[in-house]
């Protein structure tokens, strides 16, 4: 299946611009009051599913938008359901918008669904962008530094990965739930990623987007 699913969702989402472009045979599918969210960025969603417990919008209230309604007492987050949903239409790579701050308990139970569904190639919430790397990746920069961490892209799986062009240089470190690279610098602003072992790593980048 060509293109990505793109899951809208509640907390703390980005302002904009969005670190992608959405193309035509992406699917947009927000979760509950991910709604708001994809109307703010001008996202037009594709699917909407929830229980609708935390959004301002009435479920009835977009037209031509197909709805999947859900319990409200029910074992999946509604981010759940739409990686659910987004599986069930044969999408496989997916991106995720929001999901950042305000409940502690809603940001893990998000981490950990990318141990069952495989993490987002992208992460953007309202704080930071996060870029998954499983193999190699150079990301561009300007003149000056750049601020960034390395974070685990599965809470039950551990990456070793190496980056040189650091102020704090990794080489083949262990990057897992109990050990992260936080708040590093690039020496000028241009750096490598590799990834030596592992499923990957969430290379995060605060507030602003790296193309």
């Amino acid at each position: 299946m060509e293109g990505r699913a793109i899951i809208v969702t509640g907390g703390s989402g980005p302002d904009g611009p969005l670190a992608i472009s959405v193309c035509s045979v992406d699917l947009v599918i927000c979760a509950d009051s991910g709604y708001e969210l994809a109307e703010h960025l001008g996202l037009r969603a594709d699917l909407w599913v929830g229980d609708f417990d935390s959004t301002r919008t009435p479920a009835d209230a977009a037209d031509a938008l197909r709805i999947i309604r859900s319990p409200r007492d029910k074992d999946q987050s509604d981010t759940e359901l739409a990686l659910i949903e987004a599986r069930r239409a044969g999408y496989h790579d997916w991106v995720l918008l929001g999901g950042g701050g305000h409940r502690m308990d809603h940001l893990l139970a998000t981490y950990a669904l990318f141990s069952h569904y495989g993490p987002p190639l992208l992460w953007q919430t309202g704080d930071e962008t996060m870029h998954l790397v499983s193999a190699e990746r150079t990301f561009p920069g300007g003149s000056g530094q750049q601020t960034v961490s390395f974070l685990p892209a599965q809470l039950d799986r551990e990456t070793t990965v190496t980056c040189r062009e650091l102020v704090w240089p990794l080489e083949r470190m262990r990057i897992d739930c109990t050990a992260i690279s936080l708040s590093n610098r690039s020496l000028s602003g241009t750096f490598t990623v590799q990834i030596d072992a592992g499923p990957g790593v969430f290379v995060s980048f605060p507030v602003a987007p790296i193309p």
